[in-house]
């Protein structure tokens, strides 16, 4: 682990970590731990507003409450976060001149990671050691970072808006995407059958999923931030993923992925749930209406585990 960042007096905490893959190419991953005063924050979560302005021109807010969080614990991260990068490629010897990086967490870590990529994306040229002719090393090679949020158990973090603005913010460092039947895709969890209905383990019907296929990110080349992809991982009928409701005007972000039967010790599914009507048109997402959010009863107890990983007991 290369820094541990925490806030004691609020209960956030996060991870930044590395390893090198070859001499050229590193990881880096930012992992934000989840609320560590599960009573309070759940009565903040159903009695939530959006009181925080993200971006006035889009009209994009948050849970004002989730912003407080990152903004006490940002400073360091960012600090800590330019310090590697920093140490990574002005390596006299190996300069690394790739970054893959993860940003994760779970439950309240999920809503922070979703603040922090963002933050990322918008301070990417502050976070890469620059020459006078720009965002180079002494060798002349340019630093290229493919970034990837991954939130796990998260809550709606915003409204509409902020959740288009995630999506355009994917496309905009994505060359191109096109959506094909999962049964067409190498990497389909389901296998074939995607132009079928598929059944879940309750019996209730599923669209068949879609797979969003990114250009390889190889071709993107120039650029400090290379790609940006987002993915929103969701457990059985876990409770937290409904929270705020969206009565009060929240709203998730693409793209999903929903993981049944993690709590019975037997096969798991990984369903890859439709949420954009009309690619690469923001306006057009949605929460897909028969995945987590279809589940009857939800519970505290699918918010534990996922693919029969424990996170508790109190990894809210």
């Amino acid at each position: 682990m290369y820094h541990y960042a925490d806030r004691p007096d609020m209960g956030l905490a996060a991870y930044l970590a590395y390893r090198l893959t070859d001499q050229r190419t590193a990881e880096v991953i930012l992992s934000f731990r989840g609320s560590s005063d599960p009573h309070t924050w759940l009565y903040d979560l159903q009695f939530a507003s959006l009181n925080y302005t993200y971006d006035p021109v889009r009209g994009a807010k948050v849970h004002g409450g989730f912003y407080r969080c990152f903004q006490a614990i940002q400073p360091e991260i960012h600090q800590q976060l330019t310090s590697l990068i920093a140490d990574l490629t002005l390596n006299p010897d190996e300069p690394v001149e790739t970054i893959q990086m993860v940003v994760t967490g779970h439950s309240l870590g999920g809503a922070l990671a979703t603040l922090a990529s963002l933050d990322i994306v918008q301070r990417i040229d502050e976070l890469v050691p620059t020459n006078p002719s720009g965002r180079t090393r002494r060798n002349g090679v340019n630093i290229e970072i493919d970034l990837t949020l991954t939130t796990i158990g998260g809550p709606r973090v915003g409204n509409r808006a902020f959740a288009e603005l995630i999506y355009e913010t994917v496309l905009k460092y994505t060359t191109t995407t096109a959506v094909v039947p999962a049964a067409q895709s190498s990497n389909n969890p389901l296998g074939s059958g995607g132009d079928s209905l598929l059944s879940d383990y309750r019996g209730q019907i599923a669209a068949a999923p879609q797979v969003v296929v990114f250009l390889d990110p190889t071709t993107a080349t120039g650029r400090t931030l290379r790609s940006f992809q987002v993915n929103r991982l969701t457990s059985n009928n876990d409770l937290i993923p409904t929270l705020p409701p969206t009565l009060l005007g929240f709203y998730h972000h693409p793209h999903e992925y929903w993981v049944t039967l993690g709590l019975s010790r037997h096969a798991t599914q990984v369903m890859e749930c439709p949420d954009v009507k009309v690619p690469n048109k923001p306006t057009s997402i949605r929460e897909n209406p028969f995945c987590s959010k279809a589940q009857p009863s939800p519970n505290m107890g699918a918010h534990m585990y996922v693919w029969d990983i424990s996170f508790g007991p109190w990894c809210l």
